[in-house]
């Protein structure tokens, strides 16, 4: 086992993930195994559709998109909605190994497969290596090994069974990152939820995987929100204006001025330590630094936040501006022609290509989510200019729908040439995508 420092103390050894280095013979049939389980499960309709960790076609940002689009739409009608997020603790070191087994014999595993990973699960010894220094050989009595690859597709067929039977309460999860969320119209309503919560506890007890109090929160969205209590375990679940969901932080009017605070404070502060470790003044050198070890903080999950407000537009480029000012010879240099000579594209520029790159993924279904979530297409009868691909466009009262992805992405994608949107595989539609002129949907750069 290999310690990977996750937050916190680092000298609280909890704040640490354990990560299993298994030999590469036993790594390859791995993927033999869940490869094939992979599609016994697809063919047969088994895998869950709330779940979106570690399965090819979904991702935390189709999560979040498909939350948010939930959570606008009740606000554009004036429906308050109350989120809770569940924090299970140790939850891959959690799992018991006898209720995965059964588990997996209900999902119709069965004979040598189901031996094999039997035998997987059983008997593994473990060991912590820091440096040079090993630790003694401890008995792994639970869990499934993290770093491992049939490791992740194991849990999630564990708690695959985690749900709630009042289709008005929805339960999206990514891993073991679970949330229930639902429109509070009146008391029934927030006693719907309460209920689902009980049942979130009770599965937990069940499967001896328990939830962590103190890391469970309680969020309200809706000015008209009553912002009722809800409890787990008989003690009240905190309350935040703000949370941090799979990476991006939300706030109560669904407004991503946090987030770009938080990114742009992070990134400024990585940008500062390559100057600083960096001894190679080379222009190059310290782009592709920058590139690799700046930029994807500012862009993760960005067709979810990418803002609309002037000022954090500024504030989130004003990381690349000031790194690019400081190199060799561009400090006079105006922004715009530093992108050009160190062929850079503004940030602004690169959130709307993964914002089209996006839509080209969901209406080319190379995403596993319907379309018709998002989009409302013209159809193919309809006698328009362009592509055949148009999208239908609403107007809407609140901002945070007017400018939530589905929405702002209309005008840009419809204004695209017929051979870009019609572009045979994602990588051909990013090189066109390159050619076609879109500053007239930029409000900055």
């Amino acid at each position: 086992m290999v310690p990977i420092f996750k937050k916190g103390n680092a000298a609280d050894p909890q704040n640490y993930r354990p990560i299993s280095i298994t030999s590469v013979p036993c790594r390859i049939l791995e993927r033999i195994i869940k490869d094939a389980l992979i599609i016994y499960l697809k063919t047969h309709g088994l895998l869950p559709k709330d779940q979106f960790g570690f399965l090819s076609g979904r991702s935390t940002t189709l999560q979040l998109l498909n939350c948010l689009n939930d959570w606008t739409e009740a606000l554009e009608l004036g429906i308050p909605v109350d989120i809770i997020t569940i924090d299970f603790a140790k939850a891959f070191d959690s799992v018991v190994h006898s209720k995965l087994l059964c588990k997996l014999l209900g999902f119709g595993v069965r004979g040598n497969l189901f031996a094999w990973v039997s035998d997987f699960l059983a008997n593994r010894q473990q060991s912590v290596v820091v440096g040079s220094a090993v630790s003694s050989t401890q008995t792994v009595s639970s869990g499934v090994p993290q770093g491992s690859v049939l490791g992740p597709l194991l849990f999630l067929l564990f708690i695959s069974d985690l749900n709630t039977d009042d289709i008005s309460v929805s339960m999206p999860k990514f891993a073991d990152d679970v949330k229930l969320y639902r429109t509070i119209i009146e008391h029934l309503d927030h006693l719907s939820l309460q209920s689902a919560l009980y049942h979130v506890y009770e599965w937990s007890q069940r499967n001896q995987l328990p939830i962590n109090n103190k890391k469970c929160l309680c969020f309200h969205l809706g000015r008209n929100n009553n912002s009722l209590e809800y409890q787990l375990n008989d003690k009240l679940i905190s309350e935040n204006s703000s949370i941090k969901d799979l990476g991006v932080w939300l706030s109560s009017n669904l407004k991503f001025t946090a987030h770009c605070n938080f990114i742009v404070s992070k990134a400024k502060s990585r940008s500062a330590l390559i100057r600083r470790c960096f001894v190679s003044r080379d222009t190059n050198t310290l782009i592709w630094a920058f590139k690799v070890f700046v930029r994807p903080i500012l862009e993760y999950a960005s067709p979810v936040w990418s803002p609309y407000l002037i000022k954090d537009i500024k504030h989130v480029e004003s990381v690349q501006k000031s790194f690019t000012k400081l190199l060799p010879g561009m400090y006079t240099t105006p922004y715009s022609e530093r992108l050009k000579i160190l062929g850079l594209k503004s940030l602004e520029l690169r959130r709307l290509w993964a914002d089209l790159c996006m839509t080209y993924a969901i209406l080319h279904n190379l995403v596993d989510i319907d379309p018709t979530v998002f989009f409302l297409v013209r159809g193919h009868n309809c006698v328009t200019r362009g592509h055949p691909l148009k999208l239908v466009g609403n107007h809407f009262k609140k901002d945070c729908t007017k400018y939530f992805f589905a929405n702002r992405v209309v005008n840009p994608w419809n204004s695209l040439p017929s051979e870009v949107v019609l572009s045979g595989t994602l990588a051909s539609f990013k090189r066109k995508l390159k050619g076609v002129d879109l500053s007239r949907f930029l409000s900055c750069f």
